[in-house]
């Protein structure tokens, strides 16, 4: 839950980092409250005040940079496991993905070739 006392935040990052397994890294902050989250590279977990869980995935700067793909239902929405809320998270970015290539391709004929051949291998995006 988020606007909790330090010391509980940090216990509940911790144990949110439990149930999440392998290279999550606990996440706290101070904000009108101390708040709370897990995070792995551009996927972050958070707890709303419901105790439902809400994930994030976002850009290679990470979801702090408001470079978000997608994320998951909120509070009375969320989910009761927060691995069910990675798992739709990362399900909406595939989707996402997919649907923004589908349209990068089938606009690929707009540039003249070389253009956008440039523009992709910028920005690191595989054809």
């Amino acid at each position: 839950m988020n606007g909790c006392s330090k010391k509980v935040a940090v216990e509940r990052s911790k144990a949110l980092v439990q149930k999440l397994g392998d290279g999550w890294e606990p996440n706290v902050w101070q904000n009108m409250g101390w708040h709370f989250s897990a995070s792995l590279g551009s996927i972050s977990v958070h707890q709303g005040t419901d105790g439902r869980f809400t994930a994030l995935v976002g850009s290679k700067e990470g979801v702090a940079s408001g470079g978000m793909l997608a994320w998951t239902k909120h509070n009375e929405d969320g989910y009761e496991d927060p691995c069910n809320a990675v798992r739709e998270a990362l399900g909406n970015a595939s989707r996402f993905t997919r649907q923004l290539m589908d349209t990068l391709i089938s606009n690929y004929h707009l540039c003249e070739k070389s253009n956008v051949g440039t523009l992709l291998e910028t920005e690191r995006i595989p054809l």
